[in-house]
């Protein structure tokens, strides 16, 4: 039997992209009867609210005040679902007809299998912007291409998800508890997934899962064709704040004090690279965005308390050490992460 699905959509400005994202919705193939469609819009102005509720009467729309980004949204979209399990989908996607079908039965292989995440393709040029990410120290996740043979299998172990399009059960979305909301964008789903693999659940990749993805769709880019490694944080300025801020809380929340302060260090180098590449290739918003990355490393300092606050809490539920995290092979070794930052430094 098919369980109930609350798909959560989270919207701000996003009304040239909701025309292809909700009719897609109507196409899957999975039972009517079996889903719910929200979106939770984030005080758009350019009509999204006006036209999903003209267009769509059937989605539960939840207009907010304000804008709560990404992680505030789901969460309020979350709580006002009523499914088992909750598909969080980006605005900006176009979804396969099986994407949520596929997902839904790797779930229910195993209960402790608590996020599955689907192949991103992109609506740009249809590369895989996403098939499977490790975990690794400096608090985000990295692609590493996966074999033919392992892309053959309905699903695979992995660090993180990507955050376009990922089922969870709604009772471990609580249990380790949702989005933080503090992020508002960038490195969210590697927390959550983080914490997921901490708290003894598992982390999934379905690659029959597909889903389209345009990418950038809010955030917009300041650099392209560069989402590597080294690159992949200065990709528009939003990313450069929270992209980079949001990954050093992921260190200091998840990692063992050890490897945390390890993490930090590798960081910093990573804060003098990244401050050199704005110097040297950006041409427009250059003081701007050396002031955002700078305040993204001190604002984990300026809010010490209420990090650790919430380390303490994922620290005291731990049935997980990071070592055991590296052998089942979902986040890096430390001596591979250093060795690829090396080679990309060096190009």
């Amino acid at each position: 039997m098919l369980p109930y699905v609350s798909i959560v959509i989270v919207n701000y400005n996003g009304l040239s992209f909701l025309k292809k994202c909700l009719p897609s919705i109507l196409e899957i193939n999975y039972p009517r009867e079996k889903y719910e469609i929200i979106m939770v819009d984030n005080a758009s102005t350019d009509n999204s609210v006006d036209y999903v509720r003209r267009k769509f009467p059937y989605v539960k729309i939840i207009k907010l005040a304000r804008n709560y980004g990404f992680t505030g949204g789901c969460n309020i979209g979350a709580k006002c679902s009523s499914g088992d399990f909750i598909f969080f989908l980006n605005n900006d996607t176009v979804v396969d007809k099986n994407c949520l079908i596929e997902a839904v039965k790797v779930m229910l292989r195993n209960d402790k299998i608590a996020i599955c995440g689907s192949k991103v393709i992109s609506l740009r040029d249809f590369t895989i912007q996403y098939g499977g990410g490790f975990l690794h120290y400096m608090g985000d996740v990295i692609y590493v291409p996966i074999s033919e043979e392992k892309i053959k299998r309905d699903y695979l172990l992995v660090g993180s998800i990507c955050g376009a399009s990922f089922l969870i059960r709604r009772r471990v979305f609580w249990e380790i508890g949702g989005f933080d909301d503090s992020y508002f964008a960038y490195s969210d789903e590697v927390d959550l997934c983080h914490r997921a693999w901490l708290a003894g659940y598992y982390v999934m990749y379905c690659p029959k899962s597909i889903v389209y993805h345009y990418g950038g769709g809010t955030a917009g880019q300041l650099i392209t064709g560069k989402n590597t490694l080294l690159y992949s944080r200065l990709l528009s300025p939003l990313k450069i704040f929270y992209g980079n801020r949001n990954s050093l809380i992921n260190i200091m929340k998840n990692f063992e004090l050890k490897n945390m302060f390890l993490g930090l260090f590798i960081s910093f180098f990573l804060f003098i690279f990244q401050l050199l590449l704005i110097l040297k290739k950006l041409e427009v918003k250059k003081d701007k965005c050396i002031k955002l990355l700078i305040s993204a490393y001190i604002w984990p300092l300026r809010h010490l308390k209420i990090v650790f606050k919430k380390r303490a809490f994922i620290q005291t539920r731990r049935k997980r050490s990071d070592r055991e995290l590296v052998m089942k092979r979902v986040c890096l070794p430390l001596s591979l992460l250093v060795r690829l930052v090396f080679r990309y430094v060096q190009k």
